[in-house]
């Protein structure tokens, strides 16, 4: 009986070769072979970024229902009460960009965190209009938008979110969205 190491320091004999090729002969690879890479070693460190609140986090991280959204989808949302006017400037990306944040490439998590963060920003700032960069999904699995479809749940659920919409194709297009706040006054 010959005897082999492998990779992780471990005796695997012929035997345990056969039975393996054998077991994996019907196994296709996966088509999906993108690797995020490391940062480098000597890369500053991020700034620390104080967690939300267990209860905020909860409403930005996990979802029971999202519906399907494809790549190029355009999003649009607003509520009862806003001017179809304002609606057409917002679409055409004609309001001043007060804030604007990139979170695509996070995982769910960092971009609920760090969108609760800019949101709570912005009101403490009393900006109005932002830009949302959250990515058409196209690196991810199956090239799903993952933060696209968590972005269009969490801006509905974010009472102090007028409407928001996909931006023109100068600011990302379908890979990113204007938000229109309430004004500070409008709030209460």
């Amino acid at each position: 009986m010959t005897t082999k190491k492998n990779n992780s320091g471990k005796n695997v004999t012929k035997e345990d070769t056969t039975l393996f090729r054998e077991m994996m002969q019907d196994v296709t690879p996966m088509s999906y072979d993108k690797i995020e890479p490391l940062p480098p070693k000597n890369a500053p460190k991020a700034a620390s970024v104080p967690m939300p609140p267990a209860s905020v986090q909860c409403r930005f991280i996990e979802m029971d229902y999202l519906p399907d959204l494809a790549a190029d989808e355009m999003l649009h949302f607003s509520r009862s009460g806003v001017q179809p006017k304002m609606l057409g400037k917002l679409k055409q990306g004609r309001y001043p960009l007060d804030g604007t944040i990139d979170l695509h490439g996070m995982t769910v998590g960092q971009a609920g965190e760090r969108l609760h963060l800019f949101l709570d920003t912005a009101v403490s700032k009393q900006w109005r209009t932002l830009l949302l960069i959250h990515g058409r999904g196209k690196g991810s699995y199956a090239n799903k938008p993952v933060i696209k479809q968590h972005v269009n749940r969490w801006l509905r659920d974010t009472p102090g979110v007028l409407a928001f919409c996909s931006a023109a194709q100068r600011d990302g297009g379908t890979g990113a969205v204007y938000v229109l706040l309430k004004r500070q006054r409008d709030a209460t």
